[in-house]
């Protein structure tokens, strides 16, 4: 059975993290080459093969205390990974009350509720049952803005995606 290698390993592991391909495969090029380096050099210094290669794991140390400290530098790289209470639990309630108003003054200025209490003899009543549709349709629609606004930025800075 052939031997794993711990890099390769960390490499699917940050796959599995939602670490991009790229910063993946980067990551484990240079490990990779920092590797057969070190190996080199204890060649060079006389050790055989397999000394050689184990004094180079050494040197690189655990492979999974590196992946975990290589997932937080990743999260700690956004804003939002470094204050995820502010992000993820004060940020929302203000961003919703913003966007429920934003689209209800929006959804009244182009349905024409606005206009209604300034000529209100010039117009018809609006009807109340579709102004109540409407109010609800915005507040739905500002929740699950809001909700995956929120989601979005946790994947991209805490899961990498």
């Amino acid at each position: 059975m052939p031997e794993i290698d711990p890099i390769r390993e960390l490499g699917r592991k940050l796959l599995r993290q939602g670490v991009p391909r790229r910063h993946a495969v980067r990551i484990v090029q240079e490990l990779v080459e920092h590797r057969d380096d070190l190996e080199a050099e204890g060649r060079a210094a006389g050790q055989s093969l397999e000394a050689a290669r184990s004094a180079a794991s050494e040197k690189l140390g655990d492979i999974d205390e590196l992946a975990e400290e290589l997932l937080a530098t990743r999260r700690r790289s956004y804003w939002c990974g470094r204050h995820p209470l502010i992000s993820f639990v004060l940020l929302p309630l203000p961003a919703f009350l913003l966007l429920f108003i934003g689209l209800l003054f929006l959804g009244a200025q182009v349905s024409g509720v606005m206009s209604w209490s300034e000529h209100k003899e010039s117009l018809p009543e609006p009807n109340w049952a579709a102004v109540r549709v409407g109010f609800y349709s915005v507040l739905c629609m500002a929740v699950t803005i809001t909700a995956a606004f929120t989601c979005y930025l946790a994947r991209r800075c805490c899961c990498g995606c």
